[in-house]
């Protein structure tokens, strides 16, 4: 029933997608003139248009941004798909117990994504913070506290209560990656960001099953709380490896326009909206 459900709604989304989704701006019949003109204001390239592959593979802002991003989906995909296993076989909660834990970090993971683009905002709006530097703060969130994280797990391997704390504040983390390296893409070189976030995500492919298999071999033989201590702290150096390799090296220089240009373009951007 769960399955027939899915695949219900799936085509439902679809549908609704077809129907309201548009190749342009110019020919969506639903959206204001002022967000068609915000839309618009970005920069794009003409059509047949080359792509500077060189400049795009030689900057150090575009593997910064591979990189921090392959370590955030090297860690989601490993909390996502063995999460459970560890919470129902390790700590030895039952499978009633182990549903609701699991259920709990993507519920509170929801609510940092909704949440953080409009933190994010609010900063860069009241100069609290660079737009590079707010980038960089939420990749710190994003990484660098899951990260820590993980390694707390195996410091307090005694407490089955607080590996379930730390493994959801891991989880949940993750969520502030909507402020981080995804909007630094189009802050780089808006041009080019499609072909940037094609990058980024071919090489985060991956990420999805390392982790896993390296799981695997860690426990094949010797499924213990040290083997999966070892595994969460592994990757949180990746997750590490990430974050420090962004600090160091992601930037916004490509946005041309100043700090006053750019509260002006924020601001006609919520204009657009609430119309």
């Amino acid at each position: 029933m769960i399955v027939l459900f899915v695949g219900v709604f799936s085509v439902f989304i679809a549908m609704i997608w077809m129907l309201f989704i548009y190749e342009n701006p110019n020919k969506d019949p639903y959206i204001s003139n002022t967000e068609r003109e915000y839309i618009n204001s970005f920069e794009t390239l003409e059509e047949n248009t080359p792509i500077a592959w060189f400049k795009i593979f030689t900057s150090s802002a575009v593997w910064a941004l591979v990189i921090a991003y392959w370590a955030f989906i090297f860690i989601l995909v490993l909390l996502l798909t063995e999460s459970p296993i560890f919470i129902n076989v390790i700590l030895g909660f039952d499978l009633k117990t182990t549903g609701l834990l699991t259920s709990l970090p993507g519920l509170l993971q929801l609510l940092v994504v909704q949440t953080s683009g409009i933190c994010a905002d609010f900063i860069i709006q009241r100069k609290y913070l660079t737009l590079v530097n707010t980038r960089k703060l939420f990749t710190f969130l994003t990484l660098g506290i899951s990260s820590l994280s993980l390694i707390c797990i195996g410091v307090f391997e005694e407490s089955s209560g607080a590996s379930v704390v730390f493994l959801t504040i891991a989880f949940s983390s993750l969520g502030f990656y909507t402020s981080s390296v995804i909007p630094n893409i189009m802050e780089i070189s808006k041009g080019h960001s499609g072909v940037i976030a094609g990058i980024m995500t071919s090489l985060a492919g991956p990420g999805c099953f390392i982790g896993p298999m390296m799981l695997g071999a860690f426990t094949v033989d010797n499924n213990t709380f040290k083997q999966w201590s070892w595994m969460f702290n592994i990757t949180a150096g990746i997750g590490l490896i990430g974050m420090f390799t962004f600090l160091l090296f992601g930037n916004a220089t490509e946005q041309k326009r100043s700090d006053e240009n750019l509260a002006k373009h924020e601001r006609k951007s919520y204009k657009a909206i609430e119309e």
